[in-house]
């Protein structure tokens, strides 16, 4: 679990009180990803460069709008990104560490995504 005050944040974000979930969580919204975003700090582990396995995202699409978010990591001097876009029809790498991803979200409800931060690192060659 990371320590939410030790998340930089930048732009639309907040921690706010969850009244569902009954916890803190991040709120990130805006229209450019790359103005609203977290830096999360992760703690290097033997053989795994993540301590937190898993990221979970909860998102809310508009009926004709598309939705974006991208996971980029910086571990030594490798870095990869996934962007998850509905915009996307097929997984493709674009360049050598940069992977698009589809989204594939039911319209006008709220759905949550689990992302295996391992799995996706073995992907790039980190193991």
């Amino acid at each position: 679990m990371f320590e939410l005050k030790k998340i930089e944040k930048t732009g639309l974000v907040k921690i706010i009180q969850d009244k569902i979930l009954n916890r803190k969580v991040i709120s990130v919204e805006g229209n450019i990803s790359t103005s609203n975003f977290i830096t999360l700090q992760t703690h290097n582990m033997p053989n795994i460069p993540f301590s937190e396995r898993y990221f979970y995202i909860q998102g809310f699409v508009d009926a004709g709008k598309s939705f974006c978010f991208q996971v980029a990591y910086t571990l030594g001097n490798k870095s990869f990104k996934a962007v998850y876009s509905t915009l996307y029809k097929i997984a493709k790498k674009h360049v050598e560490n940069i992977v698009h991803l589809p989204l594939n979200l039911p319209p006008s409800k709220w759905s949550i995504g689990v992302i295996d931060l391992y799995e996706l690192g073995l992907h790039f060659g980190f193991n």
